[in-house]
């Protein structure tokens, strides 16, 4: 079960068009001190069509309130940072003691090489561009699964959790018991950390010679979501990349 820290290190994020916000992926919260980062796929920012992009979050007063990332940027000349072939991108946030939101540290991460197949997993998002059940707070869509599979050539991470348009970006959550194989318990420790960013979902056992299409007498493709695990989340923020946009915002205090 998570437990409401998750739920408020998650962002949706999406566009502005005509006074109108509508969601195109979601992100997740980064705790890098001093500075709060939002992390989502690449492919999430780069679907924006050059629209203005911004995330929401819950403000105590104000409720849900928007972000504008894409405004900030040209009045502090900052941008996105990247890493192309694990689909990421970061970008810096505001913060304010009004904002209702937690950001996850490294300590809340788990490596790929000490992720196991079974393991209990959540994905965190807004599928189809949905933003929640709650109007009056950022809530988003939870759903569950397994780790299905890892993939330690390409460094993919494989998980059964639904996934849809709109959980791009979104956290991939997994359950670690603080039981051990041989009957030993390990207390004090987390038991839920960040795996991975959901990235892209994948149809196994679709004919590419039939363009995706399958003959009704045949068995339906499996549909396994892929996320890039948090070891490369954690790069990108240790990055030059990062370090160069930080040291913009030093040098302006």
């Amino acid at each position: 079960m998570l437990d409401n820290e998750w739920l408020k290190a998650f962002v949706p994020i999406g566009r502005i068009q005509n006074q109108q916000w509508s969601a195109i992926g979601a992100g997740v919260l980064f705790h890098v001190p001093p500075f709060i980062w939002v992390v989502t796929a690449r492919h999430v920012i780069d679907s924006s069509e050059q629209l203005p992009v911004s995330v929401l979050v819950t403000h105590k007063q104000q409720g849900i309130v928007p972000i504008p990332l894409t405004e900030l940027h040209k009045q502090h000349a900052l941008s996105w940072i990247t890493d192309e072939e694990h689909d990421l991108a970061a970008s810096l946030m505001p913060i304010s003691n009004d904002f209702d939101v937690k950001a996850v540290t490294k300590e809340n991460c788990i490596k790929i090489d000490d992720l196991i197949p079974s393991m209990t997993a959540y994905t965190i998002g807004c599928p189809y561009g949905l933003r929640g059940f709650d109007p009056q707070r950022v809530t988003p869509v939870i759903l569950d699964g397994i780790v299905s599979g890892i993939d330690n050539q390409k460094k993919q991470v494989f998980t059964s959790t639904p996934t849809f348009k709109g959980n791009s970006g979104g956290p991939l959550l997994i359950v670690k018991s603080p039981f051990n194989p041989h009957g030993g318990a390990t207390f004090g420790l987390p038991t839920i950390y960040l795996a991975g960013i959901m990235r892209e979902l994948a149809l196994i056992g679709v004919d590419e010679k039939s363009n995706g299409q399958r003959e009704s007498f045949q068995i339906p493709p499996l549909h396994i979501g892929i996320a890039t695990p948090s070891d490369f989340v954690l790069n990108l923020l240790e990055s030059d990349q990062a370090k160069a946009i930080t040291e913009k915002i030093k040098i302006k205090n």
